[in-house]
C-alpha cells in the first residue's frame, strides 16, 4: 500500500511538472470560507462517583466552534486543478494559562484531475472522508459535543462515542481518491507518523505508521436517495514500557528469602511509603517498631525495598496495531430519511494486571530458615489447600491466646502467595458503537431524532439519544435547537469508577453560520 501511495502521488505531480507553467495573470486565486457555531445550554447530571474532585455536574453554558478556511485554487491548462487550504482554529484557548494551541486545524495541497485526486498535507484519512454520518440537524450526536454539556460523557472517536474517526484526523498524510463512476468512489491514505499534526519533524523509523482505506457509494435506487459506505484504518504502535513483576529469583537476591512473597511486597511498599511521610514531616515510624525510626533509617530501609522491588521487576513492551472499521447507510424517500452507522475499534493497548500465584511446597520449603527466613523449619504449608502452620505464632481467639497448630489454624496467615504481575490486553481501548436516526425536512425546517450506544470490552456501556430542529434563516445561516438524554455506566473492571453511573439531560440552542 505504502508503495503504491507515492507511485500514485509521483505520477501526479510529475504530470503537474511537466506542463508549462501558468502566466502570472493565471496565479492561484485565494478565498476565504469557513463556519461559526454559536451555543446556549443547560443540563442536569446525576452521578453516582464517590470520590471527592471525581463528580460531575450540570449547569448552563455558552460554547463556541468557529474555523476560518483559506482556500486557494488554480485550473491549469493541462487539465490538472491545483488547490490549497488552511483551516484557522476559532476557538482554540484549552490551556490552563489560556496560551493558544493547535492554532491550525488543517492544510492541504490537492492536485486533480481526471485520473482522480491526490492531497498532501494534514488532512482526516480516506476513512473518515468517504463515511456519512448519522442524521442530526441540531448540534450532532455521532462524534458531536455531547460530552461538553453533559460532563463525564466519553468523547468521539478516541473515547468511542462516534463512528466517523475523526479522532485519527489532520495527520501529516497523502490520500488518494478515484473519480466517482456510476456513483462509486474509493479512497487510500499512508500517514507517514500518527504522532505528526499539521507540522514539520525530522525523518522516523515508520513505527507509527498508519494506512486508511474508504469508499462510498451515493446514488438513486429502487426510488431511493441511497448512501452507502464502508472504511478501515490501522495503525501500528510502539506500545510503552511497563514494569512487570515476575517473583522469582534475581540477581542481586540473597539465597535466603529469594522468591519475592505477596507479603513482601507489602512490607517494602510500607517501607516506602513510611520514608515519603516522614519527608513530609510525619515522623511516625512503622507500627511494627517499639521505637521511633530516625528519618536516616526510613530512608535506608525505603532505599533496599526499592531495590527489592527493582530486582524482582522486568521491563516490557508490547502493543498491537489499532484497527478501525466503520460502515453507515442512509435512504432517503421524499421528505423523511433514515439512517445506521456502525463503528468497532480494537485499541490494540495492554497494561499490567495481577497475575500472583500461591507458593509451591518446594518454593515454602526454600523460605524455612530458622534464622532469616519468613518460615521456621517446623512450620508446615498445603499447597491444596493454601493452609501454614506458624508453630512459634500465637493468636487471640475469644480473649485467649492460643498457639496455632492443625487443629488451632490462625487463616491471617494461609494462602502465601509470590507477587507477580502480567501484561494484559487494555479492554477498555476496544469497543463498538451503532446508531440509528430519522430526519424530515420541508423547505427550510428539518426535524430529526438520533441515537447512539456504545459498549467497551471492560463491561463500560453509553448510550444517547437527541432530538433536534433546524431552521434556516438566510443562506449559510440556520437557528438550531437540540434535547438530549444520555447515560454513562462502567463496568466492575473499571477501576476506581467500577460500577459508577453518570445519567444527564441537556438543552442546547443556537446559530450555526457557514460562510
Amino acid at each position: 500500500m505504502r508503495n503504491a501511495l507515492y507511485a500514485t502521488s509521483g505520477l501526479a505531480l510529475a504530470g503537474a511538472t511537466a506542463v508549462g507553467s501558468a502566466s502570472a495573470a493565471d496565479m492561484l486565486s485565494v478565498g476565504v470560507g469557513g463556519y461559526m457555531q454559536q451555543w446556549f445550554g443547560m443540563s442536569s447530571v446525576d452521578d453516582t462517583g464517590d470520590k471527592k474532585g471525581n463528580m460531575v455536574d450540570g449547569g448552563t453554558a455558552k460554547q463556541s466552534d468557529s474555523e476560518i478556511f483559506f482556500k486557494g485554487k488554480l485550473e491549469s491548462d493541462s487539465g490538472l486543478t491545483f488547490s490549497v487550504k488552511v483551516e484557522l482554529e476559532g476557538n482554540n484557548f484549552n490551556v490552563p494559562d489560556g496560551n493558544s494551541t493547535n492554532v491550525i486545524d488543517e492544510s492541504q495541497l490537492t492536485v486533480s484531475g481526471s485520473f482522480g485526486q491526490v492531497t498532501l498535507g494534514a488532512e482526516d484519512p480516506a476513512s473518515t472522508l468517504t463515511h456519512h454520518g448519522g442524521l442530526d440537524v441540531g448540534v450532532t450526536l455521532n462524534c458531536g459535543d455531547t460530552h461538553k454539556w453533559i460532563n463525564g460523557l466519553a468523547s468521539c472517536s478516541h473515547n468511542g462515542f462516534g463512528t466517523a474517526g475523526h479522532g485519527h484526523g489532520d495527520r501529516n498524510n497523502i490520500s488518494y481518491f478515484t473519480p466517482r463512476v456510476s456513483g462509486i468512489q474509493f479512497g487510500a491514505s499512508y500517514i507517514p507518523d500518527t504522532g505528526t499534526e499539521a507540522s514539520n519533524k525530522a525523518l522516523k523509523d515508520n513505527e507509527n505508521d498508519a494506512w486508511s482505506v474508504g469508499g462510498n457509494y451515493v446514488g438513486d435506487f429502487g426510488g431511493a436517495n441511497v448512501a452507502f459506505s464502508l472504511g478501515h484504518y490501522q495503525a501500528s504502535r510502539t506500545g510503552k514500557a511497563m514494569d512487570v513483576f515476575d517473583g522469582m529469583n534475581r540477581a542481586g537476591d540473597t539465597p535466603v528469602n529469594s522468591l519475592y512473597r505477596l507479603a513482601d511486597y507489602k512490607d517494602d511498599d510500607m517501607a516506602i511509603m513510611n520514608a515519603a511521610k516522614a519527608l513530609a514531616g510525619d515522623t511516625k515510624s512503622d507500627e511494627d517498631d517499639a521505637t521511633p525510626d530516625t528519618l536516616e533509617d526510613l530512608r535506608n530501609d525505603a532505599a533496599d525495598a526499592k531495590t527489592r522491588m527493582g530486582n524482582h521487576m522486568t521491563p516490557m513492551m508490547k502493543a498491537d496495531d489499532k484497527t478501525f472499521s466503520n460502515a453507515a447507510l442512509q435512504v432517503g424517500f421524499g421528505s423523511f430519511s433514515f439512517g445506521v452507522v456502525y463503528a468497532t475499534n480494537d485499541g490494540g493497548a495492554y497494561k499490567v494486571v495481577d497475575a500472583d500465584r500461591p507458593l509451591t511446597a518446594s518454593e515454602f520449603a526454600s523460605l524455612q530458615d530458622d534464622t532469616n527466613g519468613p518460615y521456621a523449619t517446623s512450620d508446615s504449608y498445603d499447597p491444596a489447600t493454601g493452609v501454614v502452620i506458624d508453630v512459634d505464632h500465637t493468636y487471640d481467639v475469644e480473649g485467649t491466646a492460643t498457639t496455632e497448630s492443625t487443629t488451632a489454624n490462625d487463616m491471617s496467615n494461609d494462602n502465601p502467595m509470590i507477587r507477580m504481575t502480567k501484561l494484559a490486553e487494555d479492554k477498555s481501548a476496544n469497543w463498538d458503537t451503532w446508531g440509528a436516526g430519522v430526519k424530515y425536512s420541508e423547505g427550510p425546517m428539518a426535524v430529526s431524532l438520533s441515537h447512539l450506544a456504545t459498549e467497551w470490552d471492560n463491561g463500560d456501556e453509553q448510550d444517547a439519544t437527541m432530538l433536534s430542529m433546524s431552521y434556516t434563516l438566510a443562506p449559510g445561516v440556520a437557528s438550531k435547537t437540540s434535547i438530549v438524554s444520555a447515560e454513562r455506566s462502567y463496568g466492575m473492571n473499571s477501576g476506581d469508577n467500577s460500577g459508577r453511573t453518570i445519567e444527564g439531560t441537556a438543552f442546547v440552542t443556537g446559530f450555526a453560520l457557514s460562510f
